[in-house]
């Protein structure tokens, strides 16, 4: 358990610095490359092209989405990066659960 708590400690680290550094780039960006876009069908895309190497072990849970204001191209390479890394380091099925309130 302690190991699982200090995994999911170093994934919210990861995804705040991520944010600032999102953060950043919309500033540098400009506003008309940037989009409202809804993730659950980039984030189903990357997971399909995934899961052909990954043997099918990445998996999304419930039906869930949000929205988030970034640019397509650069949210799907997150995307991929993200879940590329989880497919090196994890030697069991990827659950991934979008959790929030609004």
């Amino acid at each position: 358990v302690q190991a699982i708590n200090e995994k999911i400690d170093h994934l919210n680290r990861f995804v705040n610095q991520f944010e600032k550094y999102a953060d950043a780039e919309l500033q540098l960006a400009g506003s008309d490359e940037v989009f409202s876009l809804e993730i659950r069908p980039i984030l189903q895309k990357v997971v399909d092209e995934l899961n052909q190497l990954a043997q099918g072990r990445i998996t999304i849970l419930g039906d869930q989405s949000f929205r988030v204001l970034a640019n397509e191209f650069d949210l799907e390479h997150l995307l991929q990066n993200l879940l590329i890394n989880a497919i090196k380091y994890s030697h069991s099925e990827i659950l991934i659960t979008f959790i929030g309130s609004q």
